[in-house]
């Protein structure tokens, strides 16, 4: 590598968060100080002037056009694929880095060569600290029926919680600010183009810690993460959707037919009962008529969809 070269890709696949886009891009100057640097930003077919926007505000930044919305990992392979750079951090657009973090992270990998993958502290516009909500342990069978079921209100009552069934010690990294080497990328392999959106990082991070790859957090590198804007016009249905389909993916992949077959099952029977339940008390309780059958037609909707995830 020439000393010219970049010794860094920052990397952003972008959907429609033209405003949130331009905070990012504008914070990398001074966060990554001192660091050798390209930006490429691929975009999933945005409608909302993010390509004119990067072309008036931002020339020095790679702009790849996908075209149509493929997801966010087929996005950030695509993205991957344009760069050679010894290190890559993968960035959401609602992401603003601190001043001096991507430095930061940068060298915290430097000296820590057993680590493969590793993210920066994530807080929110308030200020508070998201490390609890991001940095957490793989997902097992039994911490998922907690976490992703309506059983959690019944085990949150008797202090159960999702994290006595998973290993503490090990926390993912997550794709809003993810930090790796090329050898680490190459050896791991690309981002699963089956995952469109959620748990891609949860699935690629996991093949990383499964490869030997240690996973890290740098305390002292701090990007506010605002989270969620490219997903503000979809609601909430589709959302949930979404998320439960890449969900299960995971657990069918890593944690076999079986744990996946009783989560999916576990699912259906929540969503039958809430059906059932909700439509009967719809049909006899006169002023909760309304609500109650517009709760039991979504989780109809849910029902559904899930067995049509299993079936498929």
């Amino acid at each position: 590598m020439k000393k010219t070269d970049p010794l860094l890709s920052i990397l952003i696949v972008n959907w429609n968060t033209r405003e949130s886009l331009a905070h990012c891009l504008e914070s990398l100057a001074e966060s990554a100080e001192g660091v050798r640097f390209q930006t490429v930003v691929v975009d999933n077919d945005s409608e909302d002037g993010s390509e004119a926007m990067l072309e008036r505000s931002f020339p020095w930044v790679t702009f790849i056009p996908a075209g149509r919305n493929l997801g966010y990992s087929a996005g950030v392979n695509m993205a991957i694929r344009s760069t050679g750079t010894p290190l890559v951090l993968l960035l959401n657009p609602d992401v603003v880095a601190g001043k001096g973090a991507i430095g930061k992270l940068v060298d915290y990998m430097g000296k820590n060569h057993e680590i493969g993958v590793a993210g920066g502290t994530l807080v929110g516009e308030d200020g508070r600290s998201q490390m609890g909500d991001y940095y957490v342990p793989f997902p097992t069978l039994w911490s998922a029926l907690l976490h992703y079921s309506r059983v959690s209100v019944l085990a949150g009552r008797f202090h159960i919680t999702p994290e006595r069934f998973t290993d503490p010690s090990v926390r993912q990294v997550p794709g809003a600010c993810l930090l790796t080497r090329r050898e680490v990328l190459e050896g791991v392999g690309p981002f699963d183009e089956g995952f469109f959106i959620w748990f891609e990082d949860v699935d690629w991070c996991y093949r990383a810690y499964s490869g030997g790859y240690g996973l890290g957090a740098c305390e002292e590198a701090v990007f506010e993460h605002v989270g969620g804007k490219s997903f503000e016009p979809i609601s909430t249905e589709t959302r949930r959707k979404w998320y439960y389909r890449s969900m299960l993916r995971f657990f069918r992949k890593h944690r076999g037919r079986l744990a996946w077959t009783i989560l999916a099952g576990f699912i259906l029977t929540e969503e039958a009962l809430v059906m059932t339940i909700s439509g009967a008390i719809g049909l006899v309780w006169g002023s909760r008529r309304e609500n109650m059958l517009a709760r039991s037609r979504r989780a109809g909707s849910f029902f559904s969809f899930v067995r049509r995830e299993m079936m498929g």
